[in-house]
């Protein structure tokens, strides 16, 4: 049976949510999560980028630390800068930097000037040129200057009013010299030197910002927590900042004349902070904050959100807000080693959503939010097609969110509340600060939670579809005043392996769950009660995400135990002493080969058979 934790809350901030009636009325879900996701291009894949690593060179270092001292002039739309990087040795080679627009001034090792090699978008940097004999674990620095003239489609965004900088998955590249591999994380300084009257805001905690020449402003902050450079940014605009919270300091860049609406939107960050660590894991940074853009949707810059103005003081904004705030766990503290893994930031910052959701609306919005989750997707289908959640044919669409976060869903059904949180704490644990690749979540989840799940993840995420499933009930006096209960499940090939609740109603309006384990083509099972059953409802709360059901009108199998059966089966059950149902269908279990009559009653369709 599924353990759920308590999460309702009376909370008045709340109502800001959409309620369940409002999401079951909404006639398009994937468009209304369109504030992730956007379309495909016909070919299928984004223009210019496959997932995987960004670069098959390989690096002989591993960068420890940037300190991106930059000049950006909003005017002029160009940037100068002077980057300096501290590196270990790690293996062989050069140092790699990908550097796909910025144009490169200088570079110098230990003081010492080098010429690199430019190999496509790649600059390679012999450190041991400048440093003889550099061997395994030691340190070096390199200085690059450069300047960049704003023409790249995408890294910095330039507006009359702002201007910030998007990376996901490899714009940092487009105007910093940076080594552009999520794999590879680094600590951060920013040095931003603006025009006066510019607010600059970015990663991490903020200094005293303090004068340069005449007319500027040079901007400071730093990440003692190492950074992805697709999670690096930096924002400029006549922000209005507000800080709230107490240990974890909640920062607000808003417009002027925004501040309301703002504080409509984010004033649950605080409680979202509290909640969040709570289920997961201690909050990993030390703050927290979003800055408003004008970009359509918000990105999880770490510590520094860019979030859509248009979402700010809108419906569904809190919800958006609770996703960014989940990725702060699932894509800064643990990040993607990959982007064939890209399913563990979207996936796990969705269900953050359905979690918020839930917080608010106890089990009723759990289900309503899975069921608007599992619409979206299937809307999505006709969009992106067909393919797994890992190594995506397409990032951004329904495959990787919606999916995702049901697949995070439904491992929670199959583990149960308390070894599903606590096998996340252990993952967060094992990994934070670092990064992980499915294959890191699968080991992590089986060592906490005692299950080989291998099953699962190869149903679910390496593989594709959704089960259909077709089932039956019927119920008999077993002749000694307990009743017999019997379930036929059968589903459309290829077969999935889940254990799926059953809701029991009886006459008073009580209702009994139990579980069953469906898997192959087709189960039949029997099980005594100690009440006639009334109605019986496959999946009640949608534990399992299918693409279809047909619910059809079972004919009564032969007794299977009590006073009428012929002779009681092994390990069956004595329907007339029973004093309740059991927790599971599997009592006095048919084989699949006895079958129910089945007559087809209705379908209920999600998606594609």
């Amino acid at each position: 049976m599924v353990l759920l934790v308590s999460l309702a809350c009376s909370s008045a901030a709340l109502a800001a949510l959409p309620s369940p009636s409002d999401l079951r009325a909404r006639p398009d879900a994937a468009a209304a999560r369109e504030v992730f996701k956007h379309a495909p291009p016909l070919s299928g894949r984004e223009a210019g980028f496959v997932p995987g690593p960004p670069s098959d060179s390989g690096t002989g270092w591993d960068i420890l630390d940037y300190v991106l001292a930059v000049r950006i002039d909003p005017v002029t739309q160009t940037v100068a800068g002077r980057a300096t990087i501290s590196a270990v040795r790690i293996g062989e080679g050069d140092l790699v930097l990908h550097a796909d627009g910025p144009e490169i001034g200088g570079v110098w090792v230990a003081g010492e000037p080098v010429t690199p090699v430019v190999e496509g978008n790649e600059l390679h940097i012999a450190i041991g040129d400048a440093i003889e004999d550099a061997a395994e674990g030691d340190t070096a620095t390199v200085v690059v200057e450069w300047t960049y003239d704003g023409a790249g489609p995408t890294g910095i965004q330039w507006g009359r009013d702002v201007v910030y900088s998007f990376h996901e998955p490899i714009g940092a590249r487009s105007w910093l010299p940076v080594y552009d591999n999520p794999a590879d994380k680094a600590t951060l300084t920013w040095e931003v030197t603006a025009p006066d009257g510019w607010v600059v805001a970015a990663n991490g905690i903020p200094d005293e910002a303090s004068p340069a020449d005449e007319g500027w402003t040079t901007w400071r902050y730093r990440m003692e927590q190492p950074i992805a450079t697709y999670l690096m940014t930096v924002h400029l605009s006549d922000y209005v900042l507000t800080v709230t919270g107490d240990d974890i300091p909640v920062y607000t860049w808003a417009y002027p004349g925004s501040e309301a609406a703002a504080a409509d939107t984010f004033g649950t960050t605080a409680e979202m902070l509290a909640h969040f660590s709570d289920l997961y894991a201690p909050y990993p940074f030390p703050s927290y904050g979003n800055a408003m853009a004008p970009f359509g949707g918000a990105m999880e810059h770490t510590t520094c959100v860019t979030f859509s103005a248009d979402l700010v003081g809108a419906e569904d904004g809190e919800l958006v807000n609770a996703h960014e705030l989940g990725h702060h766990w699932w894509g800064d503290d643990v990040t993607l080693g990959d982007w064939d893994d890209i399913w563990l930031n979207e996936g796990f910052a969705t269900y953050t959503e359905a979690l918020w959701y839930e917080r608010a609306y106890g089990q009723e919005g759990l289900t309503e939010y899975s069921a608007y989750l599992a619409d979206s997707f299937f809307e999505w289908q006709s969009l992106e097609g067909r393919f797994p959640v890992y190594d995506p044919l397409y990032m951004w669409g329904g495959v990787v969110y919606d999916k995702g976060g049901l697949v995070v869903h439904m491992l929670r059904g199959v583990l149960g509340d308390e070894r599903f949180f606590a096998a996340l704490a252990d993952y967060e644990a094992e990994h934070h600060l670092g990064t992980a690749v499915t294959t890191d979540l699968i080991a992590s989840v089986e060592a906490s939670s005692g299950e080989e799940l291998g099953w699962f993840f190869d149903e679910w995420v390496y593989g594709i579809g959704e089960p259909v499933y077709t089932w039956s009930w019927a119920a008999r006096p077993d002749g000694a005043g307990a009743w017999q209960l019997d379930l036929a499940v059968a589903q459309d090939l290829p077969s999935f392996r889940m254990p799926v609740p059953v809701r029991v109603a009886y006459a008073d309006g009580t209702t009994e769950d139990l579980t069953v384990t469906v898997e192959g083509e087709a189960i039949a099972q029997s099980v005594c009660l100690a009440r006639e059953p009334v109605g019986v409802t496959l999946d009640p709360d949608l534990w399992v995400l299918r693409a279809g059901e047909i619910e059809e009108v079972g004919a009564a199998a032969p007794p299977a135990c009590g006073a009428l059966a012929e002779e009681e089966p092994a390990g069956g059950c004595a329907c007339g002493t029973a004093e309740g149902g059991a927790g599971a269908l599997g009592a006095g279990a048919l084989g699949a080969g006895a079958g129910l009559a089945l007559l087809a009653r209705r379908r209920r369709a999600r998606g594609p058979r």
